[in-house]
């Protein structure tokens, strides 16, 4: 363990990268493992599961590496955390639905299943937290520091990584606009995980902000398949871009907190 804390201290772009590695063939395992349970909700199920076996990994990784303070794990009660988290969410669970359906309601003939498109959402969205901005994140701004530009470059950072696994969905049969908007997407909403967790100073607002609007966004699309026209996946891509402007406005005000304070 101390040589993979030396790494992340010396290279953490190279230790990032290989987080990033090791969290995409992981999740390809548990995603392929999962299949062997029949059914959609088989397939959900087993979603989150292995979505919750990958975050307690990546919870211990950050324990192991004396991270736990610095990431934010500890002081999740810090109200202003919540309170910058709170409009986010609202915006995100009325902006995305409307542009992938059209409507704000949510599928009601099998609500079993429901329950659990949105549970393997949220699920989704807090390991995808405790991976990019927990792990990855925590590692580049040590390595480059918390001055204006080592932010910068770990947000910048962090994000292009997070957003970089969503190339896979063309394998897995995805409209290609779609994707292509997916990927600017991620990169907009990495940014602004990455500022509020460095505006709050604590992961789980962010984590539950990821999660929450993931189980609406997953529970409103049940049933649909999404393919976007060309101003549709212009506006999904650029749909972010309000929220990077107040997640930078907290920052320039001079809002960024010590992880954990």
């Amino acid at each position: 363990m101390s040589r993979l804390k030396h790494l992340a201290t010396t290279r953490p772009l190279l230790f990032s990268g290989l987080i990033t590695l090791s969290f995409l063939v992981l999740l390809i395992v548990v995603l392929v493992a999962g299949r062997v349970l029949p059914g959609e909700r088989g397939t959900e199920a087993a979603g989150i599961l292995g979505r919750g076996l990958l975050t307690g990994l990546f919870l211990l990784l950050l324990v192991r590496l004396g991270w736990a303070r610095s990431a934010g794990l500890v002081g999740c009660g810090v109200g202003y955390a919540w309170l910058i988290a709170a409009g986010p969410l609202l915006y995100v669970i009325l902006v995305f639905p409307l542009l992938f359906t059209g409507r704000l309601s949510l599928p009601a003939a099998d609500p079993l299943l429901l329950l659990l498109v949105a549970g393997n959402g949220l699920a989704a969205g807090i390991m995808e937290e405790v991976v990019f901005r927990g792990v990855i994140l925590t590692a580049l701004l040590r390595g480059w520091g918390r001055e204006r530009s080592g932010v910068f470059k770990s947000v910048l950072v962090s994000s292009l990584l997070f957003s970089a696994p969503h190339a896979l969905n063309l394998l897995a049969g995805h409209d290609p606009l779609r994707v292509v908007a997916q990927l600017v997407w991620a990169v907009l909403l990495g940014a602004v995980f990455g500022m509020l967790l460095l505006a709050g100073g604590s992961l789980w607002p962010v984590a539950a902000l990821h999660g929450l609007g993931n189980a609406f966004v997953h529970a409103n699309r049940l049933g649909q398949v999404v393919q976007p026209s060309g101003s549709s996946a212009f506006l999904l891509a650029i749909a972010p871009v309000p929220l990077v402007l107040y997640s930078a406005l907290l920052l320039k005000r001079g809002q960024l907190r010590p992880a954990g304070a």
